[in-house]
């Protein structure tokens, strides 16, 4: 296999367990989790050592956990008392242009012909749904080896760059950071620094120059009262 594919599904495998990790925790998603996490296989040995150990530590907490137990913290964590916000516009100055942001993130989804489902369709910048989307694209990109497109490659490649360079690679540092500070659960916590380390490794690979935003939260969108399911295609073709 070509090496540039392999490391491709690998993100894009990576992207979606992490994505579906910060959906709301039912007996559904938990299941679905623990099959991607043994269906990682060697995929997860194209990655670097760090990664492999963040991962191996989150498995491990994974592994008989039940969704009574996830489901209070992710409500505190997430949603009724957001002690981490999930959303981007939360996080440093982002906040001050917030419908500047929505609109540049909901650009990136329409380019690619995806949108967001009704329900959540003004949360574009959920964490989950971000991580959802560079899945996607990671997988596209790959499909674009697969069969010698070039031009598709080359657009994958750029957007996701661009995607890590003024998105997802500027708060997700201190979105995990909050999150390791805030949760009292293993899961969470090791969550936390899986995905930090492995956006960490993704700016440094695709050699992306990120400014992080500062750790100072900005006024918080209103709680969700409902689940969200990217499972169930919250980002879905169109």
């Amino acid at each position: 296999m070509n090496k540039n594919r392999e490391r491709l599904l690998a993100e894009a495998d990576i992207y979606r367990l992490l994505s579906l990790s910060f959906a709301y925790p039912n007996r559904e998603t938990i299941e679905t989790l623990c099959s991607l996490s043994d269906d990682m296989g060697e995929a997860i040995y194209s990655l670097s050592s760090g990664i492999q150990e963040k991962f191996l530590l989150y498995k491990n907490s994974l592994n008989g956990v039940s969704a009574e137990t996830l489901e209070g913290e992710f409500t505190d964590l997430f949603m009724t008392r957001m002690l981490c916000p999930p959303y981007e516009n939360s996080y440093g100055k982002i906040g001050a242009n917030k419908a500047g942001t929505l609109a540049d993130i909901n650009g990136f989804y329409k380019a690619f012909g995806l949108s967001i489902s009704e329900r959540d369709s003004d949360m574009p910048d959920h964490i989950a749904i971000e991580l959802e989307f560079l899945s996607l694209i990671a997988l596209k990109e790959a499909y674009g080896i697969e069969h010698g497109i070039g031009d598709m490659v080359q657009v994958c490649a750029s957007a996701k760059n661009e995607f890590l360079k003024d998105h997802i690679g500027r708060w997700a540092g201190v979105f995990c950071k909050n999150l390791v500070k805030m949760t009292t659960l293993d899961f969470y916590r090791n969550l936390a620094l899986l995905t930090s380390c492995f956006i960490e490794e993704e700016i440094k690979f695709h050699s992306v120059i990120v400014e992080p935003v500062e750790g100072v939260l900005c006024e918080s969108p209103e709680p969700l009262d409902c689940s969200l399911a990217i499972g169930d295609e919250v980002v879905k073709n169109t």
